[in-house]
């Protein structure tokens, strides 16, 4: 058995840790979908919380740019099945304590 059904099997047997890997799991799928869609405006996928997708540009113009295309991202994220209404969109300055 390789490590990595190991670590399947230990993370399924605990349902509150099988949540956290599927929320984990859709994190790491939305990052992906978004770096293939918009390669020019790079974001870090922050959470999806009731439909609100929370990203973070790495600065304001980054940040200002993705608002203005918020309607076609969210479009583009909602074609290839994300359950994405709207984006929440900070700047990674923004996020530092």
């Amino acid at each position: 058995m390789s490590s990595r059904q190991n670590v399947a099997s230990w993370l399924g047997a605990d349902p509150a840790l099988r949540e956290l890997a599927l929320r984990i799991g859709s994190l790491v799928e939305l990052q992906a979908m978004l770096s293939a869609s918009y390669p020019d405006c790079p974001v870090d996928v922050l959470s999806l919380d009731e439909g609100t997708l929370a990203v973070a540009a790495r600065n304001a113009a980054e940040a200002s740019r993705l608002r203005q295309r918020e309607p076609s991202v969210v479009a583009a994220l909602r074609r290839r099945g994300a359950a994405v209404e709207r984006l929440r969109i900070r700047t990674r300055r923004n996020l530092e304590p």
